[in-house]
């Protein structure tokens, strides 16, 4: 069965060389045209065996079965109690065809497939850590790590996990009327001024209005938080993002323009961040410092305090558990402490840059304490002069559909930093020889 075969294939790609579902799949459709026409069935098959993999795992590790053999009778699994849409004789002959004589082991499972409730044995007590892993593929691990959000959201947050996110959109005011999009009715309007939710069952990036620029995917939340705090001419801001997509770079780019200086860390341009480098060309901008830096290395590129710094290190990024359906295949426990440790090292050197007066804006896509809350407590325990003016830990059944953790900190030190901001020189009436094109 072709769509067996190539689902075997793909898995062995997400398992075995830790490549991303949605990478991986790229990477086998785009040179082989010939078996593009069964994508979304091996993308949909797959995608099913990966959402409950540590429930399939659970029913079949102890059955004597090698590893191949346990890929091929999940998905078959997959098929019967979720995914639907193959034929269950063709997949059934397929994984016999690979287990053998073994294939009698999942005869009591395959009896099942009506009330897939049912795997999960009465010794497992309803409502337990055990139970929630197993019935929202979750690892005890996570759940140990959310329990003091308590019971109660978890839960909400688990059953939201399982449910596709609401795909957002920003509307680039710049460019197209947001009425026009809106007239459309796969578009409707957001609690958040220029987000817009796509309805529609094309897929976003064959969109007219996203090929040519004037819609980009965006999460509402960053929009939300990023609005609240604003800064206006004649300020400079300082953004440094680990985040892996440009929504928070494309964001700044957009919505200040030309209007202030602009400097913009990444840890790295080889090869990434091409969809900001062309919104930052697109609109013709000259006003922004588009730099590659380590934490320690931001001196090279930024040569006074800023108005307003925005940071948004790398995180366990828990908010891309929908979107990912082997998020928990690649998040390794053991990566924890150096995440953490890039967080502190990131928030320490950032905050050198902070004009007196000047605002902190720290975001990570977690749920985890540790990069959040204890994070920034610990942060202003060992630095004097700063104030806490706002934390706020987001969740995805919230109105934004985010799960994300931030802070707002205030310099409020006596001595101010390196030499005075943007606004500080206009404000003494002084000149500036440095230009802001630089971002200096």
């Amino acid at each position: 069965m072709k769509q067996f075969d190539l689902a075997l294939a793909v898995f062995g790609e997400i398992l075995d060389n830790d490549v991303p579902f949605n990478d991986a799949l790229k990477a086998h459709f785009k040179d082989n045209l010939d078996d593009r026409p069964f994508r979304k069935d091996v993308a949909g098959l797959l995608g099913c065996a990966l959402r409950h993999e540590i429930l399939f795992r659970f029913l079949l590790n102890e059955k004597g079965l090698e590893e191949n053999e346990i890929r091929a009778a999940m998905l078959l699994l997959a098929n019967l109690y979720y995914y639907k849409h193959l034929s269950a004789e063709a997949l059934e002959e397929a994984v016999r065809a690979v287990l053998g004589e073994k294939f009698s082991i999942l005869e009591p499972l395959i009896a099942l497939k009506d009330n897939p409730e049912a795997f999960i044995p009465e010794s497992v007590k309803r409502g337990s850590k055990e139970y929630l892993s197993l019935r929202y593929n979750t690892p005890l691990w996570v759940l140990k790590i959310w329990e003091h959000f308590g019971y109660g959201a978890t839960y909400k947050l688990l059953r939201k996990n399982i449910r596709p996110r609401t795909m957002t959109l920003r509307v680039r005011e710049s460019a197209i009327d947001p009425a026009t999009v809106l007239a459309n009715s796969d578009f409707l309007g957001t609690s958040i001024r220029n987000i817009v939710a796509y309805k529609g069952k094309e897929p976003v990036r064959k969109l007219a209005m996203v090929k040519d620029g004037s819609l980009f995917e965006e999460k509402a939340a960053i929009k939300s938080i990023l609005d609240q705090y604003r800064v206006s001419e004649p300020s400079e801001l300082f953004l440094y993002s680990d985040v892996k997509d440009d929504q928070v770079i494309k964001e700044v780019v957009e919505s200040y323009g030309a209007s202030i200086g602009l400097n913009i860390g990444v840890a790295s341009l080889d090869g990434l961040h091409a969809d900001a480098s062309r919104l930052i060309r697109a609109k013709g901008l000259k006003n922004v410092n588009f730099f590659a830096s380590k934490p320690d290395g931001f001196e090279a590129s930024l040569s006074r305090p800023q108005d307003l710094v925005l940071l948004f290190p790398d995180s366990t990024n828990f908010d891309a558990i929908r979107e990912c359906p082997d998020f928990f295949v690649h998040l390794k426990q053991d990566s924890l402490d150096g995440l953490i440790a890039r967080q502190k090292d990131l928030l320490e050197n950032a905050s050198k840059f902070v004009a007196l007066d000047g605002r902190l804006v720290y975001c990570v896509f977690t749920l985890d304490k540790k990069e959040g809350h204890n994070q920034i407590a610990a942060f202003l325990h060992s630095h004097e002069g700063w104030k806490l003016e706002k934390e706020e830990q987001l969740f995805a059944y919230d109105g934004l559909e985010a799960t994300c953790y931030y802070a707002v900190l205030l310099n409020e030190a006596s001595v101010a930093k390196m030499t005075p901001s943007i606004s500080e020189i206009n404000a003494a009436g002084l000149s500036s020889s440095t230009s802001l094109a630089k971002g200096k």
